[in-house]
């Protein structure tokens, strides 16, 4: 069964200068790991609050996955820390329709995703 990860940043982090290439370093590891399936960064305009969502095949691929940033150098660590983080089991996946969206890549991008998602 697919699982979300919720982290959720109460308060604005103090984020380094260099935070856009540490942030870029942590997607291209979470992209790069097996099982992982997609990721969305939010951010609450008045606030500044922020919120990270991603999406794993399964409970042990997120550990790994958890593993695998606390792992990684320093150097490429952000060091926030989100006030809570939760997991939420995934019990549907929908998205626009082919020909909502238009077009027939659009279409073979969502077969694509499908055929991944299922496959998972």
């Amino acid at each position: 069964m697919s699982v979300a990860r919720v982290a959720i940043f109460d308060e604005p982090p103090r984020l380094h200068d260099d935070d856009d290439r540490r942030a870029n370093t942590l997607r291209e590891l979470l992209q790069s790991l097996p099982g992982f399936i997609t990721g969305y960064d939010l951010r609450e305009e008045p606030t500044g609050r922020l919120m990270s969502v991603t999406v794993w095949e399964s409970e042990a691929a997120l550990a790994a996955g958890e593993r695998a940033v606390r792992d990684r150098p320093v150097s490429d660590q952000r060091g926030i820390r989100p006030s809570r983080v939760e997991r939420w089991a995934i019990d549907a996946r929908f998205e626009v329709a082919p020909d909502v969206r238009g077009g027939a890549a659009e279409a073979q991008y969502l077969l694509d995703r499908t055929r991944q998602f299922r496959s998972g």
